[in-house]
């Protein structure tokens, strides 16, 4: 209650909004989206980022694909190879 009560007299100044990423599967995505273009969308950055920060490290700089990563991979998202040429009419 004390909280509220030295809140009494406060007075919103601003209020903010920000996107979080999700993969639709609701799953990170760490990998190359094209050569030389690597990407890690998550929606708990903060939490995983002590555990993808250094895999994708050791992929980026020893130039390896990790077996850890392999299912969080965005090529799960990539349509099949029949569909794409109607995505690029």
């Amino acid at each position: 209650m004390l909280a509220l009560k030295l809140m009494n007299d406060s007075e919103v100044v601003g209020a903010y909004v920000a996107v979080r990423p999700m993969p639709q599967d609701g799953l990170p995505a760490a990998g190359f989206l094209d050569e030389g273009i690597f990407a890690i969308v998550t929606h708990s950055g903060f939490t995983l980022s002590p555990i993808l920060a250094p895999l994708v490290a050791a992929e980026l700089v020893r130039g390896v694909d990790l077996e850890l990563l392999d299912e969080f991979r965005p090529v799960r998202f990539a349509l099949p190879q029949r569909f794409q040429y109607y995505c690029n009419l």
